[in-house]
C-alpha cells in the first residue's frame, strides 16, 4: 500500500509538471530613455517543459518587427538567465552591427532583473536594472 501511495504521488507530480503553463516575465527597466539599446519594458515567456523562450520589447519590435526566440543560459534556485540576439542591426547613425548580444538575469528571491546588451565585436555595452512580475 505504501508503494502504491508513493507511486500515485509521483504520478500526480509528473502530470502536474507536464501541464505547467509557460511563465511570463513582465519587466519594467528603470532609468532608461526611449530609443536606447536597453528597453524600458521587456517581456519574456518561458516554457520550462519545452525549453522555448520568446522575448519581446520595443527594441525588438523596431529592428525585427516581431518577438524573437531566446534561450535559457542558467536556471537554478537563485536565478534564471535568458539570452537572445538581434542580428543585422543598423543604429541611428547608420552604422551596421552584425549582432547584438542580449542577456537578462532574473533574481527569484527579489524579482530584480538585470539586462545587458553588447554589440558583438565591440568593447562597449549597455545595462539596465528593474523588476519583473510573473504571470
Amino acid at each position: 500500500m505504501r508503494l502504491f501511495s508513493l507511486t500515485c504521488v509521483v504520478a500526480v507530480a509528473f502530470s502536474t509538471a507536464a501541464m505547467a503553463a509557460p511563465v511570463t516575465y513582465t519587466c519594467a527597466i528603470k532609468g532608461q530613455r526611449e530609443n536606447t539599446w536597453i528597453p524600458q519594458q521587456l517581456v519574456i515567456q518561458h516554457n520550462a517543459e519545452t525549453g522555448q523562450v520568446i522575448v519581446n520589447d520595443p527594441v525588438i519590435l523596431n529592428f525585427v518587427g516581431q518577438p524573437v526566440e531566446g534561450r535559457v543560459d542558467t536556471d537554478n534556485a537563485k536565478r534564471v538567465t535568458f539570452r537572445w540576439d538581434l542580428v543585422q542591426v543598423k543604429d541611428r547613425g547608420g552604422q551596421f552591427v552584425p549582432r547584438f548580444l542580449y542577456r537578462a538575469t532574473y533574481i527569484k528571491a527579489t524579482g530584480v532583473v538585470s539586462v545587458s546588451a553588447q554589440p558583438a565585436g565591440y568593447d562597449n555595452s549597455f545595462e539596465g536594472r528593474g523588476t519583473c512580475s510573473l504571470g
